[in-house]
C-alpha cells in the first residue's frame, strides 16, 4: 500500500494520514511523545528515541493519540521480548525499555510533578532499586472469565475496558503463582465453575525460612466440590497455607465482597520483613514488592533516627510494618499506630507482641511496663484523628489521595509542639507535590532529597520518601 507522508495540519477524520516523527519523551503511561506542527502526540509503545512512521488514530483540543505504523530506526533504550501480553495487558508500561532508562524516567517523573507545583528547589536523588524485577508480586487478583467461546481463562484487563486478555505466566507473579492459577482455571473449567470472578493469592516467608501461601477463591457463590477442590490443590502445593472463600455478588468494580469463609488450614500469612515477623490477613495493606520494602523501610529508619525513650507516631499504620521496623531497632521507644481497617489493627497488635513490643492501650503507653522493652498501642480510626499528645517523630504513608488538609494542619501543630522529624511514604508523587506545598505554607520544608523507590517495576508507578523538618 502507498501510504502518504505529509506534515498537513493534523486531522483524525482523514484515517489515511501517515506521519514521520522522531520520539522526544515518554509518560508514566508508557507512550512516547512526538510533535506534528506544534501539537503534543502520545504515541502508543513509543521510546525515546525512536524515529517513527505514525497514525492518528484520536483527537482532542489539546493533543492527539497515535500508533505506530513502521518503526524506521529504534532507541538505544528499546528491548524486546520480556512479556508476549504487554501489547494487549493493561499492566505493565515500561517493559520495552531498559531497565536503567525505567529508573531514570521515575526520577523525571517525580521532578516533574513537584515543578508542576512550583518546588523548583527540591532535590531529588536517583530512583533507588532492590531485588529482581520480575516475579516480585507478592500479592496477585487475577480475573477469572470465559472467553467468546466459553473457555475459562484467567488474566488481566486490557487497558480502559473489562476484556480479560488471557495471561497463563505473568512475569511479574512467582513461578508457583502462575502455576496454581493454572490448576484453579484448569479444575474452574472442568467443573464449570462459571461464577468464580478472581484468584486472589499471597504468598510470604517466614523468618524461620517456612514458604507460605494463601489462595482465596472470589465467587458469587459456594461452589459444590469446594472441599475437594481444597485437597486436591494442598496436595498439590504443599506451600498452600490456607484456601478461603470470598462471597462477592455485587456489580461493581470491587474486588473482595466482606464475607470471607475458610474452607482450609488459616486465613493469613506469614512475612518477614526487616528481620521481624508479621502475621498478614487478606484485607490488611502489604507492600506487594518485599525487597523494595525493605529498602523504603530502612531509609525511612535512618531519616527518623530515633533515639531511646522518643515517641513515634504511625499514621495510616496497616498492620505496623513502618513503625515496628523503625522502632524495633532502639530501646524503650513508645509507638501509636492508627489505622482505618480493624482487621489490620488486629494484626499490628499481634505483630507488636511477636516481635519483643509491650502492647499497651492508647491511655496508659507511657505508664505500661517500664521495663526497658519498646511499648506499643495500636488506633483503630482514621489518621486525621491524632490523639491529644507530643510527640517525637511522625511516619505517614497515606493511600494515592494523600493526605488531608485537616490532617496537614494537625502535623504542623504537632511540629509546633515538639515534633521534630515527619517521614513521608508517598505511592503519587502528584498529590506528595501538593501535600508539600501545603507543608511549606505552614513552615515545614523538606529536609535532603526526595527519594524516588521502584516499588513496582515494570509499571509506571513510583513510591517517595521525603523527611520534612520545621523550618
Amino acid at each position: 500500500m502507498n501510504k502518504k507522508i505529509t506534515k498537513k495540519l493534523i486531522s483524525c477524520k482523514n484515517k489515511k494520514q501517515f506521519y514521520n516523527v522522531d520520539i522526544t519523551d515518554m509518560n508514566n503511561l508508557g507512550n512516547g511523545v512526538a510533535r506534528v506542527d506544534g501539537k503534543v502526540v502520545f504515541v502508543k509503545h513509543g521510546i525515546t528515541g525512536d524515529s517513527a512512521e505514525i497514525q492518528i488514530i484520536k483527537e482532542t483540543s489539546d493533543y492527539c493519540i497515535a500508533r505506530i505504523e513502521r518503526l524506521t530506526e529504534p532507541s538505544r533504550y528499546r528491548t524486546y521480548g520480556r512479556c508476549p501480553y504487554f501489547r494487549r495487558c493493561g499492566s505493565c508500561v515500561y517493559t520495552e525499555i531498559s531497565r536503567e532508562y525505567e529508573l531514570e524516567l521515575k526520577k523525571k517523573t517525580v521532578i516533574s510533578e513537584l515543578r508542576k507545583n512550583g518546588l523548583y528547589d527540591i532535590e531529588v536523588s536517583d530512583t533507588v532499586s532492590s531485588g529482581s524485577h520480575s516475579g516480585y508480586r507478592n500479592k496477585i487478583q487475577i480475573p477469572i472469565g470465559r472467553d467468546k467461546n466459553g473457555k475459562t481463562i484467567t488474566g488481566y484487563y486490557a487497558g480502559h475496558s473489562h476484556e480479560i486478555i488471557p495471561c497463563e505466566n505473568c512475569v511479574l507473579h512467582p513461578g508457583i503463582v502462575n502455576e496454581i492459577i493454572s490448576f484453579v482455571r484448569s479444575y474452574a473449567e472442568c467443573e464449570d465453575w462459571n461464577f468464580l470472578r478472581h484468584i486472589y493469592l499471597r504468598a510470604g516467608e517466614d523468618c524461620t525460612g517456612h514458604k507460605n501461601i494463601m489462595l482465596c477463591i472470589v465467587s458469587e457463590k459456594k461452589p459444590i466440590k469446594i472441599d475437594e477442590f481444597a485437597d486436591s490443590v494442598c496436595k498439590k502445593f504443599s506451600q498452600i497455607s490456607g484456601v478461603l472463600l470470598n462471597y462477592n455478588t455485587e456489580d461493581t468494580n470491587v474486588i473482595l465482597g466482606e464475607k470471607f469463609e475458610i474452607i482450609r488450614g488459616r486465613d493469613y500469612i506469614s512475612d518477614c520483613l526487616c528481620g521481624l515477623n508479621f502475621r498478614i490477613s487478606p484485607q490488611s495493606f502489604y507492600q506487594v514488592n518485599h525487597d523494595a520494602a525493605e529498602s523504603a523501610y530502612r531509609i525511612i529508619a535512618e531519616k527518623i533516627n530515633l533515639l531511646p525513650g522518643e515517641r513515634l507516631l504511625d499514621l495510616y499504620c496497616g498492620i505496623g510494618t513502618i513503625g515496628l521496623t523503625v522502632a524495633s531497632q532502639t530501646e524503650g521507644t513508645y509507638l501509636t499506630g492508627i489505622e482505618i481497617v480493624p482487621e489490620a489493627v488486629k494484626n499490628a497488635e499481634y505483630n507488636a507482641a511477636t516481635n519483643g513490643f509491650t502492647v499497651c492501650g492508647s491511655e496508659d503507653l507511657y505508664s505500661c511496663k517500664p521495663n526497658g522493652s519498646p511499648r506499643a498501642a495500636f488506633i483503630c480510626g482514621s489518621a486525621d484523628n491524632i490523639p491529644h499528645g507530643v510527640y517525637d517523630a511522625v511516619i505517614i504513608d497515606p493511600p494515592r489521595k494523600g493526605c488531608s488538609a485537616a490532617l496537614i494542619e494537625k502535623l504542623a501543630e504537632l511540629s509546633e509542639r515538639g515534633c521534630k522529624r515527619i517521614a513521608y511514604m508517598s505511592c503519587n508523587p502528584a498529590t506528595l507535590a501538593r501535600d508539600l506545598v501545603l507543608f511549606r505554607e505552614r513552615g515545614l520544608a523538606v529536609d535532603g532529597a526526595v527519594i524516588p523507590l521502584d516499588m513496582f517495576p515494570g509499571t509506571g508507578h513510583v513510591e517517595c520518601i521525603v523527611l520534612i523538618k520545621r523550618r
